[in-house]
């Protein structure tokens, strides 16, 4: 994309960077850069911290192997039929969040990352043979991101995980994450 100044002059990469940094700050949006960092850090947050507790803690761990399998199960189930979008979408909402009470913190986080993780990979799959299935499972998607805090942070830091960061973004990528 070509930026071009008053006069009608081309900006430089610098200057257009500037001009852009500067145009996302007026509006109060972040830069592309701005953007991945946040998504590494979140990332090395949720793996550091929560993963490792609950994959540490024997009783919290086999919880979110259960439910892992479960939301694997769930979200193979899905076609593009409305009833079955919003039963898809309710039952990994309850995973989530279940009848019986809230789940610890760190929990709650390593089912959110199970469903982020569930769903980039059945977009891999599907989305691939079926372009139709784009469809369903974006409103799945959609629903989970209106209804689940924290979800769209953890969503994007798998995604950022899976695809690797944006071409302008300069920073550093472990070999492994």
């Amino acid at each position: 994309m070509l930026i071009v100044d008053l006069n009608g002059q081309h900006l430089a990469k610098a200057q257009r960077d500037e001009v852009d940094s500067y145009c996302k700050n007026v509006l109060g949006l972040s830069t592309l850069y701005e953007d991945w960092r946040q998504a590494r850090i979140d990332l090395v947050r949720l793996k550091n911290d929560h993963m490792r507790f609950v994959k540490d803690n024997t009783s919290m761990g086999s919880q979110w192997k259960i439910i892992r399998r479960q939301i694997t199960l769930r979200i193979s189930q899905l076609i593009d039929d409305p009833e079955v979008i919003n039963h898809v979408s309710n039952g990994l909402y309850k995973f989530a969040n279940p009848d019986d009470g809230a789940l610890p913190p760190q929990l709650y986080c390593a089912v959110l990352s199970s469903i982020a993780k569930a769903i980039i990979l059945q977009a891999e799959i599907e989305v691939t043979a079926n372009k139709r299935s784009a469809i369903a499972l974006a409103q799945v998607a959609h629903n989970l991101l209106s209804s689940l805090p924290y979800f769209t942070d953890i969503l994007c830091a798998k995604l950022n995980q899976r695809v690797g960061g944006w071409k302008s973004c300069q920073g550093e990528i472990t070999a492994r994450d």
